[in-house]
């Protein structure tokens, strides 16, 4: 088996285990994370699965390991770096949020990094930089971010604020 297939089971299985990644400046964490270190241990177990099924098919158990390799690294790019999975090499900027008031019962008064994206409407990735920005309090426990409601709400109205000290009278 080469030693790329054995590299991405490991590098799956512990983002399996952890749930989140650091890579430069790039963080996330949580749902995603996992997801990603499954796709990635899919090269590895296909290509056990057809060597058992198929004794003698060296050259489709190569092409099929080949094609998973690229299908994990694409899946794996797409499902980390792209809100909607579509092609896109930009992060959007912050968009004109609703209103947090009706959406105070859905989210815990302590959110993760996934929850508060979700609750401003963002990708996480754009969480982060608000946060080593400074324009966003969160704590940081055991490698994972703890952000109050009551900080995404008061960032919610700096941003309201700011927005309309920009209004063209």
């Amino acid at each position: 088996m080469p030693i790329i297939s054995v590299a991405l089971l490991a590098a799956g299985f512990a983002l399996l285990m952890l749930g989140q990644i650091k890579l430069g400046e790039f963080e996330a964490e949580g749902i995603k994370v996992r997801i990603v270190g499954l796709v990635l241990m899919v090269p590895l177990i296909s290509v056990v699965f057809l060597s058992i099924l198929f004794p003698e098919g060296g050259d489709l158990v190569g092409f099929v390991e080949l094609a998973t390799w690229a299908g994990a690294g694409i899946a794996a790019y797409v499902l980390l770096f792209q809100e909607t999975g579509l092609p896109s090499f930009n992060m959007p900027e912050l968009q004109t949020l609703e209103q947090p008031n009706r959406r105070k019962q859905n989210f815990p008064s302590v959110m993760s990094l996934a929850e508060a994206a979700r609750y401003l409407n963002v990708p996480e990735q754009k969480v982060i930089e608000l946060i080593n920005e400074g324009n966003l309090a969160a704590a940081k426990i055991n490698h994972r971010y703890s952000i109050s409601r009551t900080a995404l709400d008061e960032f919610l109205e700096n941003q309201n604020d700011a927005n309309e000290g920009n209004a063209v009278t």
